[in-house]
């Protein structure tokens, strides 16, 4: 991300800012919602996106 960043001409800091929560998501918390998938407890969800962007797509 700090590349793509780059080549647009921001920072990577400015990346975080853009999201509502402020700041960039780490691997782990996307992580737990691919376990979170896989696990019994989502047994009943089917073909439903998933917005992991720390509320990017809801702002």
């Amino acid at each position: 991300m700090a590349r793509s960043a780059d080549q647009i001409g921001i920072t990577f800091d400015d990346l975080g800012s853009m999201v509502p929560i402020g700041r960039i998501g780490q691997a782990t918390e996307f992580a737990q919602a691919v376990v979170f998938l896989c696990s019994d407890a989502a047994s009943y969800i089917t073909g439903q996106p998933l917005a992991i962007d720390g509320g990017y797509t809801a702002g």
